[in-house]
């Protein structure tokens, strides 16, 4: 039986649903140099470890605008969307920042939790931060992601509480307080990478 998110009471007893989003490249990375995000994996491991129903959906191996996202979106239904983008690797180009911000579109029709990683979204909040749903963490996701996920309501009081998060209200950009702990890398698991298809990815 999963073990239960802390600070969740789902419906029926069931694990929280969480999608993991590696999004697209710009332009899409050829299949010669295609790595598996373990940047993503690493994170998503982590929530799967503390018990959440976990799907990964890597738009840029599959080479989706938004088609594929869309019916995975209605399909899992999910609780959270995570997405660390340029997490670890340092990777995507301006136009790829401005695809995210199509996917956040897409996904804010299907879900109304939905948080980001990475330094281009702690640098240029404004551009990511469209609406009240998405709160952007800053530095490690693990221990900020553990606390998220624990909130009883997804609001901006709510949010202040956690350290280490951007997060957009009606009158401005908002920053919690500096998160100086950091995360036991002994805690952490090994990346499963049954997560996503590996044989799809350079050895």
């Amino acid at each position: 039986m999963a073990q239960r998110v802390a600070g969740q009471e789902p419906a029926n007893d069931s694990p929280m649903r969480a999608l993991f989003i590696n999004p697209p490249n710009s332009p899409f990375t050829a299949k010669e140099l295609l790595i598996e995000p373990i940047d993503v994996l690493t994170v998503a491991s982590y929530l799967k470890m503390l018990g959440a129903h976990v799907t990964l959906h890597d738009m840029d191996h599959l080479a989706d605008r938004g088609e594929l996202l869309a019916h995975n979106l209605r399909e899992i239904k999910p609780d959270i969307v995570v997405i660390p983008f340029d997490y670890h690797i340092p990777l995507y180009t301006t136009d790829a920042a401005d695809a995210l911000v199509e996917v956040l579109c897409i996904v804010r029709q299907h879900c109304q939790k939905i948080v980001l990683g990475g330094r281009p979204a702690q640098t240029f909040p404004e551009k990511f931060l469209i609406d009240e749903s998405i709160v952007i963490i800053k530095g490690e996701m693990e221990l900020a992601l553990k606390e998220l996920i624990a909130l009883k309501d997804w609001d901006a009081t709510s949010f202040s509480t956690v350290k280490g998060v951007i997060f957009k209200t009606k009158r401005a950009i908002n920053r919690s307080e500096e998160r100086k702990d950091l995360i036991d890398l002994n805690l952490l698991p090994i990346p499963d990478r049954s997560l996503v298809e590996i044989n799809g990815y350079i050895d």
